[in-house]
């Protein structure tokens, strides 16, 4: 009695775990296909902005004239 208890318990959070599961990699499979579909010349733009090199100081002081 107590081990069908137990094996049944076990099904139970294994099946949780298995739909857990397939909703997280569905979520992912939609983020990855909404990346695909985004339109392409948005990418340069968003890499302009994410670029962490360009020296902001100096381009300022440019436009100031300094």
């Amino acid at each position: 009695m107590i081990n069908r208890d137990v094996n049944l318990v076990l099904r139970q959070e294994e099946a949780k775990r298995d739909r857990h599961n397939t909703i997280r990699k569905e979520e992912e499979l939609a983020i990855k296909d909404e990346l695909m579909k985004f339109p392409q010349n948005c990418f340069p733009r968003f890499g302009r902005f994410l670029l962490t090199s360009d020296d902001i100081s100096s381009r300022q002081r440019r436009k100031q004239g300094v």
